[in-house]
């Protein structure tokens, strides 16, 4: 396929031959990849449950996941940025499932026997970062939203997940808030008022 296949919100039918033969995303509604003349003869087979190892494209990504990356640590315990897992979301929602990690390039980390590890397994929670405990993300605060407002308001947060965390799907997402802003006054003084 000449063009490049996009890697998120996308669905790719594939035979066992391993060329695209169809397409079930937004981004390529109604177009048709190329086929071959037997691509009929052959049983498809989806590829969205999982989701492929992802690497840093230039210099500057490899800095800012370094920065925050530990040396010679648990690879366990290393946060999500420093490692690439293939995540696969058949897991069962709110059972602990395993996945299979590698550190990033130029991150090194340890098994539980002191040995440098290249893939290991990280064992989470099957939960979409969206659904995890407001506890383990930290979202953006409205100024323009006031709280006394009835029936309550509610604002479009961006929430990020806490680094230490795991979870399936983007770990930068929107939320919707109720507003907890009271125009500068402390409650005392808004209560008077």
């Amino acid at each position: 396929v000449g063009e490049k296949e996009r890697l998120t919100n996308s669905v790719n039918v594939r035979t066992r031959d391993n060329k695209v033969h169809g397409y079930l995303s937004s981004s390529h509604v109604d177009q048709e990849p190329p086929r071959s003349p037997d691509a009929q003869q052959q049983s498809p087979v989806i590829t969205s449950p999982v989701t492929p190892l992802v690497t840093p494209t230039s210099a500057t990504d490899v800095e800012n996941y370094l920065s925050k990356c530990p040396s010679g640590g648990l690879c366990q315990r290393l946060p999500a940025d420093c490692m690439s897992c293939t995540y696969h979301h058949n897991c069962t929602y709110g059972k602990v499932a395993s996945f299979s990690c590698k550190p990033k390039s130029g991150v090194h980390c340890i098994g539980e026997s002191g040995q440098l590890l290249t893939n290991f397994s990280l064992t989470i929670t099957c939960q979409f970062c969206w659904q995890l405990e407001p506890s383990q993300y930290k979202c953006t605060n409205s100024t323009s939203c006031m709280t006394v407002a009835c029936p309550r308001r509610r604002y479009n947060a961006n929430c990020t997940v806490l680094d230490h965390v795991h979870c399936l799907g983007k770990r930068v997402f929107k939320k919707r808030l109720f507003c907890n802003w009271t125009g500068g006054y402390k409650w005392s003084t808004a209560l008077a008022l």
